[in-house]
């Protein structure tokens, strides 16, 4: 397995034209977001491999056995040791899926159902602009960022920007973010991932707590008016399919449901894989059987951290599995986890709260 140089990588634009609706990838290719791109050799390049911030990719010919053998054997070597990304999400065409899956076996992939939204420049409506003073969004300067740090969210803002740009440099040339910040925390805060010719993607987040407010609405206003006002003529937007809040989102600013496919899960480290087919079984597929399975292998073989027992109690709670969600509740909170205030409001919680074990586990906080 090669790692192609970067200056050769618009040779290999038409190979994922068959992804061009997923921008991340094209936009690596030309140069414009961080990312890697790999072939099995410099005479084969009928398949390839291509790492980006917003995921990885497969792409072109999912028979080429020279490629298949050294992808899976690169993955699963010092590839697999030295990767900095825990998890990553993998994107190709569905002739792909049984390779993938041979491909990734030491880690299995988790398949789970996303949507892919876009909005034209031609289909905005500009009306939609008029958001008021009061949480009105903010175009987001890197020097703020990184002097300001300390402001609840910024951080999270501040990894969005360098994991998807590289530097901020790179981030002034073509990047932008809006945001809203009233004191602190920041509020809500959206970020343009990637961009190819004249398509760009975005991200949207609101804080837990301020959520239902209209403030992703506003952000994601602003966002469009700066794009479409800057040379930009599509945009795309994907989530989850059980992320309401993100398409519902999307749908209300005048985006159009192109497309629903398959992403494919997994994580370099077995502990952290566990964990997230774990939670996969619980959250996506609702498989109380697998998921029971996954976790007590992966709890007999692993010590985990409390916030681990918690989001696995979260699962187990919202597929009212009382027992296990308790078990793991009490789990995480003799392993630390302290936060009342959190778990008084977390509505994950919310099918616990009438069995008598709600009030002990309460009493347990030393809050």
């Amino acid at each position: 397995m090669i790692k192609v140089d970067k200056n050769k990588y618009d040779e290999f634009l038409g190979l994922f034209d068959e992804l061009s609706w997923h921008l991340s990838s094209l936009a690596v290719l030309e140069g414009n977001n961080p990312g890697e791109l790999y072939i099995s050799d410099n005479k084969d390049r009928s398949s390839a491999f291509l790492i980006s911030p917003e995921g990885c990719y497969l792409a072109g010919n999912p028979d080429n056995k020279t490629f298949n053998v050294s992808l899976k054997k690169f993955f699963e070597g010092d590839f697999l040791r030295k990767w900095k990304t825990e998890e990553f999400e993998l994107v190709f065409n569905p002739k792909w899926e049984s390779t993938a899956f041979w491909i990734f076996q030491k880690r299995p992939l988790f398949k789970y159902n996303r949507f892919h939204y876009t909005i034209k420049i031609s289909d905005f409506n500009w009306h939609r602009l008029d958001i008021g003073d009061k949480f009105k969004p903010i175009s987001l300067k890197p020097d703020f960022v990184k002097n300001n740090l300390k402001i609840s969210n910024m951080d999270h803002i501040n990894k969005w920007i360098l994991n998807n740009w590289g530097n901020y440099d790179n981030f002034k040339k073509r990047g932008f973010s809006f945001y809203i910040l009233v004191n602190n925390p920041v509020l809500s805060w959206s970020v343009c991932d990637c961009i190819y010719q004249d398509r760009c993607e975005i991200g949207i987040h609101t804080d837990p707590k301020h959520r239902k407010q209209g403030l992703a609405s506003n952000v994601v206003n602003a966002m469009l008016n700066h794009a479409f006002k800057s040379g930009i003529k599509e945009i795309g937007w994907h989530c989850a399919a059980d992320n309401t809040g993100s398409y519902k989102t999307a749908e209300k600013a005048g985006f159009t449901k192109e497309r629903e496919y398959y992403a494919y899960f997994g994580s370099r480290d077995e502990k952290k894989h566990y964990f997230t087919r774990t939670i996969c079984f619980l959250f996506i597929d609702h498989n109380i059987t697998k998921a029971r399975e996954c976790w007590q292998k992966a709890s007999l073989k692993y010590d985990y951290e409390s916030y681990f027992y918690y989001d696995i109690a979260c699962g187990f709670a919202l597929n009212k599995v009382n027992k296990d969600a308790f078990l793991n509740l009490k789990k995480a909170i003799k392993l630390g986890f302290n936060d009342k205030d959190h778990l008084l409001n977390d509505k994950d919680l919310n099918n616990i709260h009438t069995d008598p074990e709600w009030e002990k586990v309460i009493t347990l906080l030393k809050n």
